[in-house]
């Protein structure tokens, strides 16, 4: 009977305190709290949650949902305000100058004995780009402190005088600045040549007056730079083979050959230019400098270099990134040192340095990457050593060769048998080196030799092959240069003997 009353209280306990989903359904704070009661209950305490603090323990335990969403709205808000700040207000605050202005109308820049008056927003401006032009290390900020630096005058005219007024944060302010230290450093220059005062008194109120190259169409206009003369962008998709326009954009090649251009080649060109450049040629124009190492890492898609005839120092900069260059031309300079920056460039079809100051040893194996070399012309280096490898054609190595020029070096050795593997040879050309021993008969299987020049070797009192003159009778030979001629006042008899020599000298 006791276990009946104690099984019959606890039902009537279960069913007073536990409702069903039938009695409120959608209510679920009900039932945990019923359910909770119940379980009291069940250990003889009595229940004392109610509906509101069940209220209170939802929200809780929610609680840091909302601290998390509260975080991010208010450090949205702190990162905007940060950014709005350092970048002086965007385009807005660089061209909104007049409301700025009557805010603080005494506001200047100094620049050296010159007091320039600068609103605000222009002073902004400036610092903005100079900021932008650092965060993209295209800037050194050391030369901004020096007036009448090159790229002290760039940044005054991409700042104040720049018609285009691009964004500080525009992405091609940094390629327009380059080109503008370019510029200057070219007008620079020129005044030095003329004796006239420095850049930055001389042309103050005529920033852009034009230099005295034979074409500087467009340059520091507001045009778009893809518009400057010598310079062609990547065409724009609505204008599909169009690479000369009026805007800005990826400059893909940058040729001013034979254009007067006196200067130096500041790093900051390399930087304005980019890695989409394919075709670099300032030949034939008067820089004085060294090639900058910035080539190396700057123009990395770069296929024809070429900086000839010019008045270039210093030693070739490491171009091991340049994978894709196709034509090296160097040549006509004042470049010194060893050769050694050509070894991992396998594209390379064409290599000039000839008539500069290098030295060390050249040593034509180390080019064997280049499958599809066909002319080297390193000729009137003075100090230059090497040697005809007997690898010649081994596994192709030069048999595309089409134009050898070691002349005026300092190569010896002999002329291996392996050559007859140059069948493509037009032009060879070792004449004013060191080459002795016997000519090899071999020489007369290049059937595409036009001009053969050994004179001026150590070659002593050998002949001149008869299948080298059968080249001159029956195929393309046409000139045929060696010492062969007798020096009969002197006493001195040919070194070479030939019969069929087009050319005969006595060295």
């Amino acid at each position: 009977q006791g276990l009946t009353a104690a099984s019959s209280g606890f039902k009537e306990s279960r069913d007073r305190v536990k409702p069903t989903w039938d009695q409120d359904p959608e209510n679920h704070d009900d039932y945990s709290y019923a359910h909770s009661s119940y379980d009291e209950t069940q250990s003889g305490i009595k229940p004392t949650r109610t509906k509101r603090q069940s209220c209170f323990a939802y929200i809780y335990h929610r609680m840091w949902y909302f601290l998390l969403a509260t975080c991010l709205v208010l450090g949205t808000i702190i990162l905007i305000v940060f950014l709005v700040k350092r970048n002086g207000g965007g385009a807005k605050a660089a061209v909104d100058t007049a409301s700025q202005a009557d805010s603080d109308p005494n506001a200047v820049e100094s620049k050296g004995d010159d007091v320039i008056s600068r609103t605000p927003a222009e002073l902004r401006r400036k610092n903005s780009i100079e900021m932008n032009l650092i965060e993209k290390s295209t800037a050194d900020t050391s030369l901004f402190d020096d007036v009448s630096s090159p790229q002290s005058l760039a940044l005054e005219w991409i700042s104040f005088d720049d018609g285009a007024l691009l964004d500080p944060n525009d992405q091609y302010l940094a390629s327009r600045y380059g080109l503008a230290v370019f510029y200057m450093s070219a007008k620079l220059a020129e005044n030095e040549e003329q004796n006239q005062p420095d850049l930055f008194q001389s042309s103050r109120n005529d920033v852009n007056s034009e230099v005295q190259w034979l074409n500087s169409s467009s340059w520091l206009s507001s045009a778009g730079f893809c518009s400057w003369s010598g310079i062609e962008c990547v065409p724009r998709w609505n204008s599909p083979g169009e690479t000369n326009f009026d805007g800005n954009g990826e400059i893909t090649h940058f040729t001013l050959p034979s254009n007067n251009i006196r200067s130096i080649l500041p790093a900051e060109l390399f930087s304005a230019l980019g890695n989409s450049l394919r075709v670099l040629n300032l030949s034939d124009n008067r820089f004085i400098s060294s090639i900058p190492s910035e080539i190396n890492f700057r123009l990395t898609k770069l296929e024809t270099l070429d900086l000839s005839r010019n008045a270039l120092t210093g030693r070739i900069p490491d171009l091991s990134s340049l994978q894709d260059l196709q034509s090296l031309r160097l040549g006509s300079n004042q470049l010194s040192g060893e050769i050694s920056a050509l070894e991992k460039l396998e594209a390379l079809i064409s290599i000039d340095l000839q008539e500069n100051q290098l030295s060390g040893v050249f040593d034509l194996t180390k080019l064997h990457r280049a499958a599809n070399l066909k002319e080297i012309r390193v000729n009137n280096n003075d100090d230059l050593t090497g040697f005809l490898p007997y690898q010649l054609g081994f596994l192709g190595f030069m048999s595309k060769m089409e134009h050898l020029d070691l002349s005026g070096n300092a190569f010896d050795g002999t002329v291996p048998r392996a050559i007859k593997n140059m069948k493509g040879l037009i032009n060879l050309n070792i004449s004013g080196n060191f080459f002795a021993g016997e000519l090899p008969e071999t020489l007369g299987e290049m059937y595409e030799l036009q001009s053969l020049d050994i004179s001026g070797n150590a070659f002593e009192g050998i002949s001149m092959p008869s299948s080298v003159c059968e080249l001159k009778d029956n195929h393309n030979l046409v000139e045929l240069v060696a010492d062969c001629r007798d020096d009969v006042g002197g006493g001195l008899s040919a070194k070479v003997f030939c019969s069929c020599c087009t050319g005969c000298v006595h060295v």
